[in-house]
């Protein structure tokens, strides 16, 4: 699915400069359209995904900003003091100073903090595919399924006119008193109703077309039809036997291990748990920080005092009592060198501590268990739906040899006919119904392909790009 998704992005970007200066491609008026082109078109024509890719190379740039944390903080500084003292020498005392101040430990929270980043940069790049992969399967679907619309109204069109040849023969054969009104009445009425059904069929078909066109971001009187037809021999491309079917699971559970991206939202918490848990673990380790101060004073410049200061913070974020301390050395001018403790503290604060440990292995359990359920029902669905996909299949298989028995039998309808063995009544409705059969069938092609590509897509097996073309035919075959 992954390389799918990825040749049309390679198509896109290559394509774009292109169609963006002037769009020619898209301009062209076709009168056909295949399957690649229309998704092609699809993906060129979404805001979404456009936008959607847009905030993703944000997001890229972000996390690598990210990686500034890691840095020192430069501080760059600049103060003047005057005073005036009575019965003593003024003082105007300028300084010029740097700092830096540098993170040394913090129990891995940050890392922690930076990680997340690029989980979370990985995981949108998921939605992303997964959002392109959408747009691609409803064009698929929708292209395969105006494909069964036209093919369903020529079966339609062709038995209404051979309908309408029979109404024909009736009314000649009414005239002449060889059937009653009842019996011209009774074709009139079928060749009615399956009039209803070929309206009701090609107002199908437009709707279908309007929406393809909007997928394709082209007006409706313009859009193009698809290329192709229905494969009628269609017996699907996933083979699911019943003594392969619990492999088949495994297989496509695997794949939705590494692909789905639920899976991979529900091992990352699983991950972050472990995370959390671990830190508050070893909350009792201190937080630490260096800070080192160079500066250059004097009564006026050029500045003539050097002098330094350096400060390593430690900060214990304990429950009920957190301590701060920092010992600091520094040295203001030749004469003159100093050193520094202190230590504060805020009682009975940061009493939430207390439960921490002990809510970070409830969520970790949590989270540890709703992952095993998720796979759990993720191999139940993907077991089920191999299931439904043999069902269907064995179920069309059923569905061609009634088809076969179906045409024996309108053949020998239409010879008693013409013996005078059965009414011209009873010969149409025969032919309705090997029509409507044929339509079933169409119809249950289609939702075999489309519980296939379902399994593939949830699963996220690769190799999607070419499974139409098992479907989809260049040149029509009868059913």
């Amino acid at each position: 699915m992954k390389g799918f998704t990825a040749g049309f992005f390679i198509l896109f970007l290559g394509l774009s400069p292109f169609l963006l200066n002037g769009q020619s491609s898209l301009n062209v008026k076709l009168k056909t359209i295949d399957l690649e082109t229309s998704i092609f078109r699809a993906l060129y024509n979404s805001s979404d995904i456009q936008y959607m890719r847009f905030e993703q190379r944000i997001a890229d740039e972000r996390v690598k900003l990210g990686l500034r944390r890691f840095f020192p903080i430069l501080e760059l500084g600049f103060t003047q003091s005057d005073s005036v003292t009575y019965g003593s020498p003024d003082s105007r005392i300028k300084k010029l100073s740097v700092g830096l101040e540098q993170l040394i430990y913090d129990g891995g929270k940050l890392a922690q903090s930076y990680k997340n980043q690029k989980n979370e940069l990985r995981l949108n790049s998921y939605s992303l595919n997964l959002k392109t992969e959408e747009l691609i399967f409803s064009v698929i679907n929708l292209y395969t399924e105006i494909l069964r619309f036209r093919l369903t109204k020529e079966i339609q069109r062709e038995t209404f006119q051979n309908a309408l040849k029979q109404l024909e023969i009736a009314q000649v054969e009414h005239k002449l008193g060889m059937i009653t009104e009842l019996d011209l009445l009774d074709i009139k009425l079928a060749v009615a109703d399956f009039k209803i059904d070929l309206e009701e069929t090609e107002q199908e078909e437009r709707l279908l077309m309007f929406q393809f066109a909007r997928i394709l971001g082209s007006p409706p009187e313009e859009t193009p039809l698809p290329a192709g037809y229905i494969n009628p021999e269609y017996s699907g491309f996933i083979q699911c036997e019943d003594d392969d079917l619990s492999s088949l699971s495994d297989y496509y559970t695997e794949k939705a291990k590494k692909n789905s991206l639920e899976f991979m939202k529900k091992s990352l918490q699983v991950l972050q748990s472990r995370e959390i848990l671990r830190q508050a673990k070893w909350r009792w380790l201190p937080q630490i920080k260096a800070n080192l101060d160079l500066s250059m004073s004097g009564n006026r410049f050029p500045l003539s005092e050097p002098g330094f200061s350096f400060a390593l913070e430690f900060g214990f974020d304990l429950p009920v009592t957190p301590i701060q301390t920092s010992s600091t050395l520094g040295k203001k001018d030749p004469t003159e060198r100093s050193t520094g403790l202190s230590v504060s503290t805020q009682p009975i604060t940061n009493l939430e501590g207390l439960l921490s440990k002990r809510i970070a292995e409830i969520n970790l359990s949590k989270t540890c268990s709703e992952l095993d359920d998720f796979e759990t029902d993720t191999r139940f669905t993907i077991k089920e739906s191999l299931v439904k996909i043999d069902n269907q299949r064995e179920t069309l298989a059923l569905f061609r040899k009634k088809l076969k028995i179906e045409k024996a039998r309108f053949k020998i309808q239409k010879l008693r006919m013409e013996l005078g063995e059965i009414k011209r009544i009873d010969l149409l409705n025969s032919q309705i119904e090997l029509a409507e059969h044929k339509i079933e069938i169409l119809s249950k092609i289609v939702e075999l392909y489309s519980a296939e590509i379902a399994l593939l897509r949830s699963s996220g097996v690769s190799g999607l790009k070419d499974t139409h073309k098992h479907i989809v035919l260049k040149e029509e075959v009868s059913l």
